[in-house]
This record gives structure tokens, C-alpha cells and sequence, in this order.
């Protein structure tokens, strides 16, 4: 028994086993193991009692009770200050006996009440590392003690709560209002957290989940008055059969024992913790679980949820019959391509399309992006609902081939673009356009059979699809110019709103027919106006002639667009998986509107693409044998071939077919490359370039070298810019040579143009000097195609009036 009265325990503590003790105006401070312990014993507490500084190895900083009783008696001022534990009871740690109901701390105040008590404890800055800041046990929610010690507290007929007793006589001090961590036990139940704050459930909640989903439960463990316990949790599950309303009362069976594995067992914390689980699940089935969170020393303590098992999501399957887990799709594998089922996300690199396939049953997979459909970059995204994020310019769907509502394909670029019918209006300045195009060539003789644009126009052809389309629009506005070259708009437009890729292809048809129709106009109203005859000066079959080698770039590029296709690999060779248009994966190929354009491109394929391809390369060996009745109608042709073989030498009168395969050849590389790397393009320009040159130059193609040398120059830009591209990969210097290449080509444009003007001016002068030269050499000046029977009506009025066309003196022998 010790009685303590006046003393002051600096360092050292006091100890009862068995025992009593009675402690009174006295301090304990800086005890680094408990102040007072007591061991089956009883401490009386009364007059001035401060406890301050004081520590516990583990339990109970001030006070430590193993079975053991603590009364305050009246009058008593007990002061609690900056005591903190390693573990559990920053002021007192109590071990009763479970769920004891006699009262481990006591009052006696016989002349007190609740409005002036004459017990009063105050409690500040104390603190425990795992639970009760304050107290840990005790008991304080569930036991009970007569109140004749208290008799002004409550009725003495009556009990009351230690925990009513407790609170009205004890001021908290920075912790007054929050006693979720002040005052805790053993855990005795699992809360659910919602936004970090214990809720406690009265239905059963419903969560869903795919077999193979980590579900991560907010909970936490708690004690007495709710205060956070940490401890471990463990979880086990029962088959859901039914269910009532409220979903509280379940039908269950096959219940499974509380999993005891080192996964599934897990530690709680003072503050909300989520506990993760990972359930498997059957094949093709649907079904519910009970999993219930069981504390691990008391399993009857536990926190339950209902989990809707699911199929397996979009992009995953639960094809491993061992796992029973929902895992990536095949095709995912195949590629090694990450996925996340928690998340449902996968990740995409480079140019590669993932998502639904033209069926939309499977998840498909495309190496390789048409080029600017998808962003190049590495994309996490939700497999679900987030496939167009992979996407550029507001496109959508397979390949990324369409336009989201509200927008519209436009010409000049990739892009899906805001459009209004009222965009509808620009097709007067477009077909103004043609007009010009149209007039330009006749007043300045602007043709192939000059041959001073011959070089340019192989330069537009392949310069525009090869290189410039691979480039933002904002990099390449210079070669606006070049694009009219190829009857392309060249800049960002549209014609109506929700216009899509099917239609802006038909009118990729619309405007080189439109402008052949123009000059085919002109040459057959000649027939009837002399006026017009000398203003054509004789040469709209050379304007035709240039116009239908314009047209027939574009037309070669719409059709090779339109034959173009590709397949998405959906993982499973038996499934029913159809080629798409690669222009637009969202459409069928040769299904639906695309069989319409499909037919077009074959019937423009086999009308013209061919034929004309055929005859500009084989027309002299036909020529020679135009005495044979089948090969005969190539005398009707001959004015038309001699406006393209008129620049090349006798024996390299083929050379324009030559040309045009060589554009062939160029686009189909181009096409198949689409999505791949663009140094391939750049690769096979340079490549391909540097023979042609080199055989053209060993040959002397041309009747007259400035002709060579226009062409060289031209091409020789190309495979500069090509070659400079294959080192360069910074976007600012991208810009900086593209329009160094079309400014330079624009200026010799600008150089030749003004040549063809003054040639023009000066027209009468040469022609006056090249009749004298023909009349003094007793030249005929006749025209061949009339001595042949083979001048239209517009040669022969020329003749009739006098005219006579002229040669560039560009050309002439020296």
C-alpha cells in the first residue's frame, strides 16, 4: 500500500501489485516508462495531480491498469500534459476482462453535479503511436456504476454510463469535439470510409467488379466510442442465391473460412485504410458475392459488401481456365501491348489503333495509323469509352477514319473541322479558278510541248503527296502554289457541313473533269468562231494535252485512294473480320456507299488511267505500225502525242509514258507506306530521283539542254529536301526547309512565267524572223497535220488567216 502525498516523482514512477495507493497534490514528470502502473490494485486520485512528460515503452504514458481500478474523488483538479506511448493509451492503457462491465476508472463527488462538479481532469497534447490518444480500454461504452458515488450526477436509483460520467467532467484541450482518436480499445468492428470518415452500414452495399479486378474497399478498424483500432483484416465469401429488400437479410451458401494468407491478411491504420482483394470468377457468367472483412482475433466483428461479378470487359477475356481471371485479349498479347483490368486501361505506342472492330464483337488492333489520324504519341486510355483519344483533329471510330458530330472533313489536310452549307458559296471563286487555270495556259502557251513546266509539274506531283501532306498545315501554306498544280484547292476547306470522306473523294473527281470539260468546250465552239480560233493561237490540243496530264496525277491519287484497303487483326483468324477503306476504317470496303466509289474508280481506271498510261508509253511503236488496219486510230492521236513528245528526241518520243510510271510507281509507295515511317517516302524520293536523273542526263532525253536543266534543278530540290528530312527531326527546322524548298521553287516558277510573258510581248518579232528563216530554207508553211489530212478546223482557219505558231526561242538550235 502506498499513500503519496506533497511529492514529486521526477524520472520515477510508482508501482502496486495487489495493492492500494492514494496519491494527492503531488507530480509526475519525465517517467520514460509509465508513471503509475498498477497490477490488481486501486489508485485514489485527489486534490492537485499532474502528470506531464511522462512516457510508456509501449502502453500507457501516465497510467497503466492490468485489472485494476483508478478513482477520482472530489475535490480533485487531475492534469494530463504532453504524455505520450510507442502504442496504444497516450494517458492510460487499461486491460479488463472482456467485455468486463465494472467500471475501471470511478468517481466519488457526494456534494458535485454536472453544472459544478467538483472533479475536474483536463487533457492536452498527449498523443499514442497506434490508437487512443487518450485512453485505450476500459471499457467506457459498456460499463455501467452505482450512482450513489455520484449522487447529483444522475438518479441513484438508476445507472449510468461511464462514458456520460467521463466526458462531462473532462476537458480535451486541442482535442475537445474529436474523439475518434482520443479514446479507443481492442477492435470491435469495421466501418466503411467514405471521403476519410467512418460511416456504419445498415444495407448492404453493392459493388461490381470483373474476375481478376482488385477492388479496393475503403475501411478502417474501430474500437470503443468508434475510435480507430488499428488491427489486421482478412476477408472471406458466400455465394449470393437472393436477396430482400432491404438488402440486408441474403440467402447464402458455399461461405468460405476467413483467408489466412499473407495477400489477403492485412494491417489497418488510424485513418482510413483500403483494403484490396482480387476475386475470381467463370467463364460466360454473371454472379454476386458476399465478401465479408472480418477482423483477425475477432471474426465475428466484420464489414460486409456485395460484389457483382461481371463478364469480362471490353478487351479482356477470362481465357485462362486455371487464373479464372479476366486477362489481356489475345490480340493484346500478340502485340505486347499493357493493359490494367483495374483500370481497363491499355497502352498504345507509335502510330497503332486499338479498339472495337468494324463489328464492333472484338477488340482489333492496327500497326499502323493512316498518317495524321492518330496521335503519335504514347496514349493510356480506357479500352471502354476513351478510344478516341488516340485520335488527332476531332476524328473517331475504326482507324480513326471518321469525323465526330458536328464535323466535317476538309481538303488540304486530315483534319475534322467546324463546317457550315454556307461554305457552299466557295465553289463560284473555285470554279473561277478554272477558268483562269484554263486561260493562263492559252494566253501563255503554258504547256507540255514548251516543256519549260515539265520538270515543275513532276516536282507538284510528287512533292504534295510524298512530302507536304506528312507536314501540319501551317508548315507547308508556301506550296499552296504547287498544290493548284495538281488541281488540288491548297488550302484547309470544306463544302458543306457533315461532309465525309466519301464525298469529298467524289469531288476529288469533280474538278480536273470540270476543267477538261472547260478546254473540250473551248476546242469544239473553235470549230465555229474564228475569233476564238486566234485566240487560241493553235494550241488548245497542247492546253488539253497539259490539263489531262494534270488531271491525271489527281485522278491517279483519288483512284489509288479509293482501291486502297487494309485489315485490322482481331486476334482470332476465325472471326468474321472484313477489309475496311483505309481512308475511312469506318466504312466497309467495296460495302455500302463505297461500292458506288469503287465502281468509279474502276471504270475511270480502265477508260482512262490505263489507256492513257499505255499509249503515252508505247505510242511510237504503235505509230510505226499505224499501216495496220487495228493500229490505225493512233494517226487520230497523233496532234494530241505530239504536244507531249514534242520536247524529247525522236527516239525518246516514250519518254512521257516513261514519266507517268514513274509517278505510278511513286504513289503506290507512297499508299503502302501510309502510317509507317515517312523516311521510307523520303528514302525512296531520294532514291528513285537520283537514277532518273542520272539516266535522263546519260541519255539527252531532251531536244534542248535548258530543258535538262529545268527538270534537273527541280528534281534535284526534291532530293535535297528528302534527304535534308531523313537527318532532321525537330519540328522548327521541318518548317524552315519545307519553305526554303517551295520558296525557291516558287521563285523559279515566278522566273519562268515571266519568260513565257515576254515571249508573249515580243510574239510578232519572232514570228516574223521564223518565217523568214522557213521561207529562206523553202520549208513548206504547211502544217504537217494538214498534209497529213489530220488538222481540225481551227488549224485550218489559222492557216487561212495568215497565222503561224511559233517556237520558243527558249528552244531554238543555237
Amino acid at each position: 500500500n502506498v499513500n503519496a502525498s506533497n511529492c514529486t516523482f521526477n524520472g520515477a514512477g510508482l508501482m502496486a501489485i495487489h495493492g492500494t495507493a492514494d496519491v494527492a497534490d503531488s507530480l509526475f514528470t519525465n517517467c520514460q516508462s509509465t508513471a503509475v502502473s498498477l497490477f490488481y490494485s486501486s489508485l485514489q486520485l485527489r486534490g492537485n495531480v499532474l502528470f506531464t512528460y511522462n512516457s510508456g515503452a509501449f502502453y500507457g504514458g501516465a497510467l497503466s491498469l492490468l485489472f485494476s481500478t483508478v478513482t477520482f474523488q472530489a475535490p480533485a483538479n487531475i492534469t494530463f500534459l504532453k504524455n505520450s506511448a510507442l502504442g496504444k493509451g497516450g494517458v492510460a492503457f487499461i486491460t479488463d476482462e472482456p467485455f468486463a462491465t465494472e467500471c475501471s476508472l470511478r468517481f466519488i463527488d457526494p456534494d458535485g453535479n454536472l453544472s459544478s462538479p467538483g472533479i475536474h481532469i483536463f487533457i492536452d497534447n498527449s498523443s499514442a503511436g497506434i490508437a487512443g490518444n487518450v485512453l485505450y480500454g476500459g471499457n467506457v461504452e459498456g460499463c455501467t456504476f452505482d450512482c450513489s458515488d455520484v449522487p447529483h450526477y444522475c438518479n441513484p436509483a438508476s445507472y449510468v454510463s461511464l462514458k456520460d460520467i467521463f466526458v462531462a467532467i473532462t476537458h480535451f484541450g486541442q482535442y475537445n469535439g474529436n474523439q475518434s482518436t482520443l479514446i479507443s480499445s481492442d477492435a470491435t468492428g469495421v466501418y466503411h470510409c467514405v471521403n476519410d470518415t467512418a460511416v456504419p452500414f445498415h444495407t448492404l452495399p453493392r459493388i461490381s467488379a470483373y474476375p481478376g479486378k482488385k477492388l479496393s474497399i475503403p475501411i478502417i478498424t474501430v474500437g470503443q466510442l468508434n475510435g480507430a483500432s488499428p488491427d489486421y483484416v482478412t476477408y472471406s465469401t458466400c455465394d449470393v442465391v437472393s436477396c430482400f429488400n432491404p438488402i440486408i437479410n441474403c440467402v447464402l451458401d458455399n461461405c468460405t473460412t476467413p483467408s489466412l494468407t499473407g495477400a489477403d491478411l492485412q494491417p489497418t491504420h488510424q485513418y482510413c485504410t483500403n483494403y484490396t482483394l482480387q476475386l475470381k470468377g467463370e467463364r460466360s457468367k454473371t454472379y454476386s458475392k458476399l465478401v465479408n472483412l472480418v477482423i483477425l482475433t475477432h471474426s465475428s466483428f466484420r464489414y460486409q459488401v456485395i460484389v457483382n461479378v461481371n463478364q469480362c470487359p471490353f478487351g479482356f477475356r477470362n481465357w485462362n481456365s486455371t487464373l479464372s481471371i479476366c486477362s489481356a485479349d489475345c490480340v493484346l498479347v500478340k502485340y505486347h501491348i499493357a493493359s490494367d483490368v483495374d483500370s481497363l486501361t491499355v497502352l498504345r505506342n507509335n502510330t497503332m489503333w486499338i479498339g472495337n472492330s468494324s463489328s464492333n464483337t472484338s477488340l482489333a488492333v492496327h500497326l499502323n495509323c493512316p498518317y495524321d489520324y492518330c496521335n503519335p504519341s504514347s496514349i493510356t486510355f480506357r479500352i471502354i469509352d476513351e478510344q478516341d483519344n488516340q485520335c488527332n483533329y476531332n476524328r473517331t471510330g475504326v482507324l480513326c477514319g471518321g469525323c465526330k458530330p458536328n464535323m466535317s472533313a476538309v481538303f488540304g489536310s486530315n483534319r475534322c473541322m467546324p463546317c457550315t452549307d454556307k461554305y457552299l458559296w466557295l465553289l463560284v471563286p473555285f470554279s473561277i479558278m478554272g477558268v483562269a487555270l484554263v486561260t493562263l495556259l492559252f494566253l501563255l502557251n503554258f504547256t507540255v510541248s514548251v516543256g519549260t513546266i515539265n520538270g515543275l509539274i513532276l516536282y507538284a506531283n510528287i512533292i504534295v503527296p510524298g512530302i507536304v501532306s506528312l507536314f501540319s498545315y501551317s508548315h507547308t501554306r508556301i506550296f499552296i502554289f504547287i498544290s493548284w498544280l495538281n488541281l488540288d484547292l491548297g488550302i484547309e476547306t470544306c463544302f458543306y457541313n457533315g461532309m465525309n470522306t466519301i464525298a469529298k473523294t467524289w469531288i476529288q473527281f469533280v474538278f480536273p473533269a470540270y476543267v477538261l470539260l472547260l478546254v473540250g468546250a473551248i476546242i469544239f465552239v473553235s470549230r465555229w468562231s474564228s475569233l476564238l480560233t486566234r485566240l487560241c493561237r493553235r494550241n488548245a490540243v497542247a492546253v488539253l494535252a497539259t490539263l489531262i496530264l494534270l488531271s491525271y496525277t489527281k485522278i491517279l491519287e483519288t483512284v489509288i485512294t479509293v482501291f486502297a484497303f487494309t485489315e485490322i487483326d482481331v486476334g482470332n483468324s476465325t472471326a468474321n473480320n472484313p477489309p475496311v477503306w483505309l481512308a475511312d476504317g469506318t466504312i466497309l470496303y467495296a460495302q455500302g456507299e463505297h461500292v458506288w466509289l469503287l465502281a468509279a474508280g474502276i471504270i475511270v481506271t480502265v477508260t482512262f488511267l490505263i489507256p492513257y498510261t499505255l499509249i503515252l508509253l508505247l505510242a511510237p511503236w504503235i505509230h510505226a505500225k499505224s499501216h495496220l488496219k487495228v493500229f490505225a486510230w493512233i494517226n487520230n492521236l497523233k496532234p494530241f502525242l505530239d504536244a507531249y513528245q514534242a520536247p524529247f528526241k525522236d527516239q525518246y518520243r516514250f519518254w512521257p509514258g516513261i514519266l507517268l510510271n514513274l509517278r505510278v510507281v511513286l504513289y503506290l509507295v507512297f499508299i503502302i507506306n501510309e502510317g509507317n515511317d515517312i523516311n521510307v517516302n523520303f528514302l525512296t524520293i531520294a532514291l528513285v530521283l537520283c537514277c532518273y536523273i542520272f539516266i535522263t542526263n546519260r541519255l539527252s532525253v531532251y531536244k534542248y539542254w535548258p530543258l535538262t536543266v529545268l527538270e534537273s534543278y527541280f528534281l534535284i530540290n526534291l532530293i535535297f529536301l528528302s534527304c535534308t528530312l531523313l537527318y532532321i527531326k525537330d519540328s522548327p527546322t521541318y518548317s524552315k526547309i519545307l519553305i526554303s524548298s517551295g520558296g525557291i521553287s516558287l521563285v523559279v516558277l515566278l522566273g519562268i512565267i515571266i519568260y513565257h510573258v515576254y515571249v508573249q510581248l515580243k510574239g510578232n518579232n519572232f514570228l516574223k524572223r521564223h518565217v523568214s528563216r522557213m521561207i529562206k530554207r523553202d520549208r513548206p508553211l504547211i502544217s504537217p497535220y494538214v498534209q497529213a489530212g489530220l488538222a481540225d478546223e481551227s488549224e485550218k482557219l489559222l492557216l487561212n488567216y495568215g497565222s503561224c505558231e511559233c517556237r520558243e526561242p527558249l528552244l531554238e538550235d543555237s
